[in-house]
């Protein structure tokens, strides 16, 4: 799977989280070692949309983190 967007987060416990996103599907690395990816034919930042707000739902990562905890990953 090839990601062209990357962007790196803290959870809710101040760990690692980052969220990688291409056309093929999305991926969540997690700071304790265990990922999440998702299969999904959509543009990059749909499915980096997507991947942002099953981080919220599932409670990994805040809805209103300030932005100095949101870093974009080169």
């Amino acid at each position: 799977m090839n990601f062209e967007k990357e962007k790196h987060f803290f959870d809710v416990d101040n760990n690692s989280v980052i969220i990688k996103a291409g056309t093929d599907g999305w991926q969540i690395l997690y700071a304790y070692g265990n990922s999440k990816t998702v299969k999904n034919e959509a543009s990059t930042e749909d499915n980096f949309e997507t991947a942002f707000e099953y981080a919220i739902q599932e409670g990994t990562i805040s809805s209103d983190l300030p932005a100095s905890d949101q870093e974009d990953v080169e």
